[in-house]
Protein backbone atom coordinates (compact mmCIF):
# COMPACT_ATOMS: atom_id res chain seq x y z
CA UNK A 1 0.00 0.00 0.00
CA UNK A 2 2.95 2.61 0.45
CA UNK A 3 4.72 1.88 -2.87
CA UNK A 4 0.82 2.37 -4.51
CA UNK A 5 0.57 5.87 -2.23
CA UNK A 6 4.15 6.96 -3.70
CA UNK A 7 4.33 9.56 -5.87
CA UNK A 8 6.73 10.39 -9.07
CA UNK A 9 6.18 13.34 -11.21
CA UNK A 10 3.19 14.23 -8.54
CA UNK A 11 1.54 11.68 -9.62
CA UNK A 12 0.76 8.45 -7.36
CA UNK A 13 2.96 5.55 -8.74
CA UNK A 14 0.11 3.18 -10.00
CA UNK A 15 -1.54 6.32 -11.95
CA UNK A 16 1.93 7.10 -13.38
CA UNK A 17 2.25 3.57 -14.25
CA UNK A 18 -0.73 3.23 -15.94
CA UNK A 19 -0.24 5.99 -17.92
CA UNK A 20 2.92 5.10 -19.36
CA UNK A 21 1.65 1.49 -20.05
CA UNK A 22 -0.89 3.02 -22.10
CA UNK A 23 1.30 5.45 -24.20
CA UNK A 24 3.97 2.66 -24.88
CA UNK A 25 1.39 -0.19 -25.98
CA UNK A 26 -0.20 2.05 -27.95
CA UNK A 27 3.66 2.82 -29.67
CA UNK A 28 4.21 -1.14 -30.43
CA UNK A 29 0.46 -1.36 -31.44
CA UNK A 30 0.97 1.39 -33.95
CA UNK A 31 -1.46 3.85 -32.56
CA UNK A 32 -0.02 6.87 -31.36
CA UNK A 33 -1.08 9.57 -33.94
CA UNK A 34 1.58 10.89 -35.91
CA UNK A 35 1.17 14.90 -34.73
CA UNK A 36 1.89 17.14 -31.64
CA UNK A 37 -0.19 15.69 -29.06
CA UNK A 38 1.06 12.24 -29.95
CA UNK A 39 5.23 13.26 -30.07
CA UNK A 40 4.55 15.06 -26.82
CA UNK A 41 2.66 12.16 -25.49
CA UNK A 42 5.63 9.12 -26.04
CA UNK A 43 8.34 11.96 -25.04
CA UNK A 44 6.78 12.83 -21.61
CA UNK A 45 6.36 8.72 -20.93
CA UNK A 46 9.92 7.83 -21.92
CA UNK A 47 11.07 11.16 -20.21
CA UNK A 48 9.73 10.47 -17.03
CA UNK A 49 10.17 7.07 -16.96
CA UNK A 50 14.42 7.78 -17.52
CA UNK A 51 13.97 10.93 -15.45
CA UNK A 52 12.72 9.06 -12.71
CA UNK A 53 15.31 6.04 -13.03
CA UNK A 54 18.40 8.07 -13.67
CA UNK A 55 16.82 10.43 -9.99
CA UNK A 56 17.18 7.32 -8.29
CA UNK A 57 20.32 5.09 -9.66
CA UNK A 58 23.48 5.56 -7.07
CA UNK A 59 25.95 7.39 -7.82
CA UNK A 60 24.69 8.33 -11.02
CA UNK A 61 22.50 10.77 -9.77
CA UNK A 62 25.42 12.53 -7.62
CA UNK A 63 28.11 12.52 -9.85
CA UNK A 64 26.79 11.63 -13.61
CA UNK A 65 23.93 13.74 -13.76
CA UNK A 66 20.69 12.40 -12.05
CA UNK A 67 17.99 11.86 -14.81
CA UNK A 68 18.45 14.98 -16.68
CA UNK A 69 21.77 12.83 -18.61
CA UNK A 70 19.71 9.50 -18.21
CA UNK A 71 16.85 10.87 -20.33
CA UNK A 72 19.58 12.11 -22.87
CA UNK A 73 21.60 8.67 -22.99
CA UNK A 74 19.14 6.65 -22.51
CA UNK A 75 17.04 7.92 -25.39
CA UNK A 76 20.11 7.54 -27.52
CA UNK A 77 20.46 3.59 -25.80
CA UNK A 78 16.25 2.96 -27.02
CA UNK A 79 16.98 4.08 -30.62
CA UNK A 80 20.56 2.49 -31.43
CA UNK A 81 18.83 -1.15 -30.07
CA UNK A 82 15.75 -0.13 -32.32
CA UNK A 83 13.18 -0.28 -29.11
CA UNK A 84 11.69 2.41 -30.49
CA UNK A 85 9.85 2.20 -34.10
CA UNK A 86 11.54 4.10 -36.92
CA UNK A 87 8.52 6.05 -37.44
CA UNK A 88 7.98 7.18 -33.73
CA UNK A 89 12.01 8.12 -33.69
CA UNK A 90 11.05 10.26 -36.78
CA UNK A 91 8.03 12.08 -35.29
CA UNK A 92 10.25 12.74 -32.14
CA UNK A 93 13.29 14.35 -33.89
CA UNK A 94 11.07 15.94 -36.19
CA UNK A 95 8.81 17.49 -33.82
CA UNK A 96 12.16 18.59 -31.56
CA UNK A 97 13.88 20.09 -34.59
CA UNK A 98 11.92 20.86 -37.75
CA UNK A 99 8.41 21.30 -35.76
CA UNK A 100 10.41 23.55 -33.48
CA UNK A 101 9.77 22.21 -29.89
CA UNK A 102 13.48 23.46 -29.17
CA UNK A 103 13.12 26.95 -30.16
CA UNK A 104 9.96 27.19 -28.65
CA UNK A 105 11.41 25.93 -25.22
CA UNK A 106 14.54 28.07 -25.16
CA UNK A 107 12.33 31.28 -26.15
CA UNK A 108 10.23 31.63 -22.80
CA UNK A 109 13.87 30.43 -21.46
CA UNK A 110 15.89 33.17 -22.52
CA UNK A 111 13.42 35.63 -21.96
CA UNK A 112 11.84 34.59 -18.05
CA UNK A 113 15.54 34.28 -17.36
CA UNK A 114 16.41 37.76 -18.30
CA UNK A 115 13.52 39.54 -17.33
CA UNK A 116 13.53 38.10 -13.48
CA UNK A 117 16.54 40.23 -13.03
CA UNK A 118 17.09 43.71 -11.74
CA UNK A 119 18.53 46.52 -13.76
CA UNK A 120 21.65 47.25 -12.11
CA UNK A 121 22.16 43.47 -11.68
CA UNK A 122 22.13 42.36 -15.12
CA UNK A 123 23.86 45.52 -16.01
CA UNK A 124 26.80 44.10 -13.81
CA UNK A 125 26.41 40.35 -14.99
CA UNK A 126 26.16 40.92 -18.47
CA UNK A 127 29.39 43.06 -19.08
CA UNK A 128 31.56 40.94 -16.77
CA UNK A 129 30.35 37.66 -18.64
CA UNK A 130 32.41 37.73 -22.12
CA UNK A 131 35.42 38.31 -20.45
CA UNK A 132 34.67 36.12 -18.30
CA UNK A 133 33.89 33.65 -21.37
CA UNK A 134 37.23 34.60 -23.31
CA UNK A 135 38.93 33.80 -20.18
CA UNK A 136 37.37 30.07 -20.30
CA UNK A 137 38.10 29.80 -24.43
CA UNK A 138 41.84 31.00 -23.87
CA UNK A 139 42.20 28.63 -21.10
CA UNK A 140 40.59 25.76 -22.81
CA UNK A 141 43.05 26.25 -25.75
CA UNK A 142 46.48 26.68 -23.44
CA UNK A 143 45.09 23.28 -21.02
CA UNK A 144 44.33 21.28 -24.57
CA UNK A 145 47.40 22.24 -25.92
CA UNK A 146 49.28 21.08 -23.31
CA UNK A 147 47.47 18.06 -23.29
CA UNK A 148 48.30 17.28 -26.80
CA UNK A 149 51.74 17.33 -26.42
CA UNK A 150 51.73 14.03 -23.97
CA UNK A 151 49.68 12.31 -27.06
CA UNK A 152 52.07 14.21 -29.59
CA UNK A 153 49.85 16.36 -31.15
CA UNK A 154 51.49 19.90 -32.36
CA UNK A 155 49.78 22.95 -31.04
CA UNK A 156 48.18 24.24 -34.11
CA UNK A 157 46.34 20.13 -34.75
CA UNK A 158 45.19 20.53 -31.30
CA UNK A 159 43.42 23.97 -31.32
CA UNK A 160 42.02 22.98 -34.89
CA UNK A 161 40.92 19.75 -34.31
CA UNK A 162 40.39 19.32 -30.25
CA UNK A 163 39.67 22.93 -28.89
CA UNK A 164 37.57 25.14 -31.46
CA UNK A 165 35.01 22.02 -32.16
CA UNK A 166 34.55 21.93 -28.32
CA UNK A 167 34.45 25.79 -27.58
CA UNK A 168 32.30 26.76 -31.11
CA UNK A 169 28.47 26.60 -31.49
CA UNK A 170 27.94 22.74 -31.24
CA UNK A 171 27.00 21.02 -34.70
CA UNK A 172 25.14 23.39 -36.79
CA UNK A 173 26.96 27.18 -35.26
CA UNK A 174 30.25 24.90 -34.85
CA UNK A 175 30.88 21.94 -36.83
CA UNK A 176 29.49 22.40 -39.79
CA UNK A 177 30.70 25.80 -40.61
CA UNK A 178 34.00 24.45 -38.83
CA UNK A 179 34.62 21.90 -41.77
CA UNK A 180 33.61 24.40 -44.48
CA UNK A 181 36.12 26.54 -43.26
CA UNK A 182 38.68 23.93 -42.92
CA UNK A 183 38.33 22.59 -46.40
CA UNK A 184 38.26 26.26 -47.98
CA UNK A 185 41.55 27.27 -46.12
CA UNK A 186 43.28 24.14 -45.95
CA UNK A 187 42.19 22.20 -49.60
CA UNK A 188 41.64 19.01 -46.39
CA UNK A 189 38.67 16.57 -46.58
CA UNK A 190 35.19 18.28 -45.54
CA UNK A 191 33.65 15.39 -44.30
CA UNK A 192 36.74 14.05 -42.44
CA UNK A 193 36.81 17.07 -40.62
CA UNK A 194 33.44 17.38 -39.90
CA UNK A 195 33.01 13.33 -38.76
CA UNK A 196 36.00 14.17 -36.23
CA UNK A 197 34.75 17.35 -35.06
CA UNK A 198 31.45 15.79 -34.09
CA UNK A 199 32.84 12.79 -32.22
CA UNK A 200 35.11 15.47 -30.02
CA UNK A 201 32.28 18.12 -29.72
CA UNK A 202 30.40 15.31 -28.16
CA UNK A 203 32.68 13.96 -25.63
CA UNK A 204 33.39 17.25 -24.73
CA UNK A 205 30.27 17.57 -23.98
CA UNK A 206 29.26 14.78 -21.81
CA UNK A 207 32.23 15.81 -19.94
CA UNK A 208 31.15 19.09 -19.27
CA UNK A 209 27.53 17.77 -18.39
CA UNK A 210 29.39 15.41 -15.54
CA UNK A 211 31.53 18.39 -14.56
CA UNK A 212 28.25 20.13 -13.96
CA UNK A 213 27.04 17.23 -11.37
CA UNK A 214 30.57 16.97 -9.26
CA UNK A 215 30.54 21.01 -9.61
CA UNK A 216 26.76 21.11 -8.77
CA UNK A 217 28.03 18.45 -5.39
CA UNK A 218 30.39 20.93 -4.37
CA UNK A 219 27.99 23.55 -4.26
CA UNK A 220 26.11 21.60 -2.30
CA UNK A 221 29.15 21.59 0.62
CA UNK A 222 29.56 25.17 -0.09
CA UNK A 223 26.60 27.12 -0.57
CA UNK A 224 28.77 30.30 -0.14
CA UNK A 225 30.29 29.73 -3.61
CA UNK A 226 26.46 30.09 -5.57
CA UNK A 227 23.96 31.81 -5.93
CA UNK A 228 19.75 31.05 -5.41
CA UNK A 229 20.49 29.19 -9.05
CA UNK A 230 19.15 32.84 -10.65
CA UNK A 231 21.42 35.30 -10.86
CA UNK A 232 25.64 34.17 -11.42
CA UNK A 233 26.35 37.25 -8.98
CA UNK A 234 25.45 38.78 -5.44
CA UNK A 235 22.57 40.93 -5.41
CA UNK A 236 23.84 44.33 -3.62
CA UNK A 237 21.86 45.70 -0.93
CA UNK A 238 18.92 47.24 -1.87
CA UNK A 239 18.63 45.75 -5.52
CA UNK A 240 15.44 44.46 -6.02
CA UNK A 241 14.10 41.09 -7.80
CA UNK A 242 11.48 41.37 -10.49
CA UNK A 243 9.29 39.37 -7.56
CA UNK A 244 10.07 42.50 -5.11
CA UNK A 245 8.44 45.11 -7.86
CA UNK A 246 5.82 42.79 -8.51
CA UNK A 247 4.74 42.94 -4.79
CA UNK A 248 5.72 46.09 -4.24
CA UNK A 249 2.66 47.01 -7.34
CA UNK A 250 0.37 45.34 -5.07
CA UNK A 251 -0.70 43.28 -8.16
CA UNK A 252 -1.66 39.92 -8.16
CA UNK A 253 -1.14 37.80 -11.43
CA UNK A 254 -4.13 37.30 -13.29
CA UNK A 255 -4.59 34.75 -16.08
CA UNK A 256 -4.29 37.61 -18.72
CA UNK A 257 -0.56 38.40 -17.18
CA UNK A 258 0.28 34.95 -18.29
CA UNK A 259 -0.72 35.42 -21.98
CA UNK A 260 0.86 38.97 -22.63
CA UNK A 261 4.01 37.15 -21.39
CA UNK A 262 3.65 34.57 -23.62
CA UNK A 263 2.90 37.19 -27.25
CA UNK A 264 5.81 39.47 -25.67
CA UNK A 265 8.17 36.44 -25.46
CA UNK A 266 7.35 35.28 -29.24
CA UNK A 267 7.63 39.27 -30.24
CA UNK A 268 10.86 39.61 -29.03
CA UNK A 269 11.74 36.10 -30.62
CA UNK A 270 10.47 36.79 -34.18
CA UNK A 271 12.06 40.74 -33.53
CA UNK A 272 14.84 38.53 -33.46
CA UNK A 273 14.88 36.21 -36.58
CA UNK A 274 13.71 39.53 -38.16
CA UNK A 275 17.45 41.11 -36.94
CA UNK A 276 18.80 37.74 -38.23
CA UNK A 277 17.70 37.90 -41.36
CA UNK A 278 18.00 41.62 -42.18
CA UNK A 279 20.91 42.71 -40.39
CA UNK A 280 24.33 42.79 -42.08
CA UNK A 281 27.12 39.97 -40.48
CA UNK A 282 29.27 41.29 -38.05
CA UNK A 283 33.04 41.18 -39.03
CA UNK A 284 32.37 38.54 -41.55
CA UNK A 285 30.08 36.45 -38.94
CA UNK A 286 26.10 35.92 -38.88
CA UNK A 287 24.72 36.65 -35.48
CA UNK A 288 22.56 33.43 -34.68
CA UNK A 289 18.73 34.39 -34.09
CA UNK A 290 19.08 33.37 -29.98
CA UNK A 291 22.08 35.74 -29.64
CA UNK A 292 19.99 38.49 -30.98
CA UNK A 293 17.27 37.47 -28.70
CA UNK A 294 19.12 37.77 -25.95
CA UNK A 295 20.17 41.35 -26.74
CA UNK A 296 16.74 42.54 -28.02
CA UNK A 297 15.37 40.71 -24.18
CA UNK A 298 18.04 42.86 -22.56
CA UNK A 299 16.98 46.04 -23.55
CA UNK A 300 13.18 45.11 -23.13
CA UNK A 301 14.50 44.86 -19.63
CA UNK A 302 16.68 47.99 -19.21
CA UNK A 303 14.13 50.23 -20.75
CA UNK A 304 11.33 48.73 -18.38
CA UNK A 305 9.51 48.48 -21.16
CA UNK A 306 6.93 45.47 -19.57
CA UNK A 307 5.70 46.31 -16.65
CA UNK A 308 6.10 44.08 -13.43
CA UNK A 309 3.45 41.48 -13.79
CA UNK A 310 4.30 41.07 -16.97
CA UNK A 311 7.83 40.32 -16.11
CA UNK A 312 7.15 38.49 -13.37
CA UNK A 313 4.27 35.94 -15.41
CA UNK A 314 7.44 35.50 -17.93
CA UNK A 315 9.56 34.10 -14.95
CA UNK A 316 6.45 31.80 -14.14
CA UNK A 317 6.39 30.65 -17.35
CA UNK A 318 10.16 29.99 -18.01
CA UNK A 319 9.76 27.66 -14.89
CA UNK A 320 7.01 25.67 -16.04
CA UNK A 321 8.75 25.08 -18.62
CA UNK A 322 12.17 24.24 -16.90
CA UNK A 323 10.50 22.07 -14.00
CA UNK A 324 7.80 20.19 -16.16
CA UNK A 325 8.74 20.21 -20.45
CA UNK A 326 13.19 19.62 -19.89
CA UNK A 327 12.64 15.61 -19.67
CA UNK A 328 10.63 16.09 -23.25
CA UNK A 329 12.61 18.16 -24.57
CA UNK A 330 16.04 15.69 -23.91
CA UNK A 331 14.22 12.77 -25.16
CA UNK A 332 14.07 14.42 -28.44
CA UNK A 333 18.03 15.19 -27.76
CA UNK A 334 18.78 12.17 -27.31
CA UNK A 335 17.21 10.15 -29.86
CA UNK A 336 19.04 12.38 -32.46
CA UNK A 337 22.33 11.58 -31.06
CA UNK A 338 24.33 8.52 -32.30
CA UNK A 339 25.37 6.28 -29.52
CA UNK A 340 28.12 4.91 -31.95
CA UNK A 341 29.58 8.51 -32.67
CA UNK A 342 30.38 9.18 -28.64
CA UNK A 343 31.49 5.57 -28.90
CA UNK A 344 33.88 5.36 -31.49
CA UNK A 345 35.59 8.65 -30.57
CA UNK A 346 36.45 7.03 -27.22
CA UNK A 347 39.92 6.91 -27.29
CA UNK A 348 42.75 7.59 -24.57
CA UNK A 349 43.71 10.45 -26.56
CA UNK A 350 40.49 12.42 -27.59
CA UNK A 351 39.45 11.78 -23.86
CA UNK A 352 42.58 13.07 -22.44
CA UNK A 353 42.57 16.35 -24.59
CA UNK A 354 39.49 16.83 -24.18
CA UNK A 355 38.87 16.50 -20.12
CA UNK A 356 41.78 19.29 -20.32
CA UNK A 357 40.28 21.38 -22.29
CA UNK A 358 37.14 21.38 -20.44
CA UNK A 359 38.85 21.88 -17.37
CA UNK A 360 40.78 25.00 -18.96
CA UNK A 361 37.26 26.26 -19.55
CA UNK A 362 36.54 26.21 -16.13
CA UNK A 363 39.66 27.61 -14.54
CA UNK A 364 40.08 30.20 -17.32
CA UNK A 365 36.30 31.30 -16.38
CA UNK A 366 36.62 31.20 -12.80
CA UNK A 367 40.04 33.33 -12.68
CA UNK A 368 38.54 35.95 -15.14
CA UNK A 369 34.93 35.64 -13.40
CA UNK A 370 35.84 36.09 -9.76
CA UNK A 371 37.48 39.65 -10.64
CA UNK A 372 34.12 40.64 -11.84
CA UNK A 373 32.51 39.25 -8.45
CA UNK A 374 31.34 36.76 -9.91
CA UNK A 375 30.00 33.56 -7.84
CA UNK A 376 32.42 30.56 -8.50
CA UNK A 377 30.06 28.11 -9.02
CA UNK A 378 27.50 29.68 -11.05
CA UNK A 379 30.98 31.06 -13.63
CA UNK A 380 32.06 27.49 -13.63
CA UNK A 381 28.63 26.12 -14.71
CA UNK A 382 28.14 28.79 -16.94
CA UNK A 383 31.30 30.66 -18.89
CA UNK A 384 33.23 27.48 -18.47
CA UNK A 385 31.07 24.30 -19.09
CA UNK A 386 28.57 25.84 -21.22
CA UNK A 387 31.19 27.61 -23.38
CA UNK A 388 32.45 23.79 -23.83
CA UNK A 389 29.25 22.56 -23.68
CA UNK A 390 27.53 21.24 -27.68
CA UNK A 391 25.15 23.87 -28.53
CA UNK A 392 22.06 24.77 -26.86
CA UNK A 393 21.04 21.37 -25.99
CA UNK A 394 24.41 21.04 -24.48
CA UNK A 395 23.87 24.11 -22.61
CA UNK A 396 20.20 22.75 -21.24
CA UNK A 397 21.85 19.44 -20.33
CA UNK A 398 24.86 20.97 -18.34
CA UNK A 399 22.31 23.57 -16.72
CA UNK A 400 19.65 21.08 -16.17
CA UNK A 401 22.17 18.58 -14.23
CA UNK A 402 23.17 21.31 -11.77
CA UNK A 403 19.64 22.37 -11.70
CA UNK A 404 20.42 26.07 -12.75
CA UNK A 405 17.84 26.03 -15.54
CA UNK A 406 17.30 30.23 -14.94
CA UNK A 407 21.15 30.91 -15.85
CA UNK A 408 20.20 29.79 -19.25
CA UNK A 409 20.93 32.94 -21.06
CA UNK A 410 24.21 33.20 -20.43
CA UNK A 411 24.65 29.99 -22.22
CA UNK A 412 23.70 31.36 -25.09
CA UNK A 413 26.24 34.10 -25.33
CA UNK A 414 28.58 31.48 -24.88
CA UNK A 415 26.78 29.00 -27.71
CA UNK A 416 26.01 31.78 -30.32
CA UNK A 417 28.86 34.91 -29.13
CA UNK A 418 31.15 32.54 -28.21
CA UNK A 419 30.65 30.39 -31.24
CA UNK A 420 30.89 33.11 -33.67
CA UNK A 421 34.27 34.51 -32.06
CA UNK A 422 35.60 30.82 -32.50
CA UNK A 423 34.43 30.90 -36.01
CA UNK A 424 36.20 34.36 -36.68
CA UNK A 425 39.52 32.58 -34.92
CA UNK A 426 39.20 29.35 -37.14
CA UNK A 427 39.43 31.44 -40.06
CA UNK A 428 42.80 32.55 -39.65
CA UNK A 429 44.53 29.64 -37.90
CA UNK A 430 42.77 27.27 -40.83
CA UNK A 431 44.06 29.91 -43.80
CA UNK A 432 47.75 29.45 -41.62
CA UNK A 433 47.57 25.74 -41.50
CA UNK A 434 46.84 25.83 -45.55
Amino acid sequence: MKLLNTKKFNLPIWVLALFVAVVVGAMYLGHIPMNMAGAMGLMFAIGIVLNEFGAWLPIWNKYIGGGVVMVFIGSSVLTHFNLIPTDYVDLITGFNGDTGFLNFYIVFLICGSILSLERNLLIKSMTGYIPAMLGAMAMSAVFGILAGFFVGKNPMETVALYVLPIIGGGNGGGAVPLSQIWTESTGGDVNSYYTFAISILTIGNIIAIVFASLVSAVAEKKPEWTGDGTSIMPVSAGEETIEDLAKKEEEKLVLRDYGAAMFAALAIYIAAVLCNKVLPPVFGVNIHTFAYMVLITIIVSLGNILPGPIKKAATVLQNFFTKNLLVVLMVGVGLGTSLMEIINAITFGNVFIAIMAVIGSCIGALLVGRLFGFYPIDIILTAGLTTAARSSSGGLAVLGASDRMALFPYSQISTRIGGGIVLVIAGFLFAAMG
